[in-house]
């Protein structure tokens, strides 16, 4: 007897195999099947195939498997399957700062989880301390930049606080070239949130005002 992705169950007796390898007599419940299409009682085609959680043969409908979904019997069994997963940790050194960090294995592999916090990635950034732009000019708004950029948008709701378009341009009020540190430039107070539009014409009434 077989488990249908359709509802209830089939038993192996009453279907037959279209375009398949197998037989009826072979189709035990214990039988892993990787690609046997079926005719159920209903008339509907199904896709024979072994639970990747408890091994189980159930019947999948085609487009499920064409798609790479139905993968597991019923959803008590996926349910299992996803709780049983680990997420395997690596923990490494911090490529900005040198202090430790935990990070997904997969991050690792993939060349990512680098970092201990943003921050340390931003500062690491830095343009003048980052071996890839040596001898090149140097032009950045701080360490803090992004991370302040990121407070920004979302304290504007993402809207253009000038014509209420939606925004996602971070201007600075007072151009950022006029302070002596970043700390004061980059102060949420000093950041507003613009459409493109709207922080061009901002940006060209600065120009002129200089």
């Amino acid at each position: 007897m077989l488990t249908s992705a359709y509802g209830g169950s089939v038993t192996t007796e009453s279907m037959l195999l279209s375009a398949s390898p197998f037989s009826t007599s072979r189709l035990s419940p214990c039988m892993t099947l990787t690609s046997a299409t079926i005719v159920l009682p209903s008339g509907r085609t199904a896709v024979v195939r072994g639970c990747a959680h408890c091994q189980k043969s159930f019947a999948v409908p085609p487009s499920r498997a064409k798609h790479g979904r139905g993968k597991h019997c019923s959803p008590a069994c996926q349910y299992e399957a996803m709780t049983a997963r680990k997420v395997a940790n690596t923990s490494r050194a911090c490529v900005g700062c040198g202090g430790g960090l935990t990070a997904p294995a997969s991050r690792v592999a993939a060349g990512r989880g680098l970092y201990c916090t943003r921050e340390c990635r931003d500062r690491t950034r830095i343009r003048e301390l980052h071996p890839q732009f040596k001898g090149r000019p140097v032009h950045h708004r701080g360490p803090n930049w992004m991370a302040q950029r990121r407070k920004a948008t979302p304290r504007d709701a993402a809207t253009c606080q000038h014509c209420g378009a939606p925004g996602v341009d971070v201007h600075h009020i007072v151009p950022f070239r006029l302070f002596d540190d970043y700390v004061t430039a980059n102060d949420l107070g000093n950041l507003v949130t613009l459409c493109k539009p709207c922080h061009r014409r901002a940006d060209a009434e600065v120009q002129r005002a200089a």
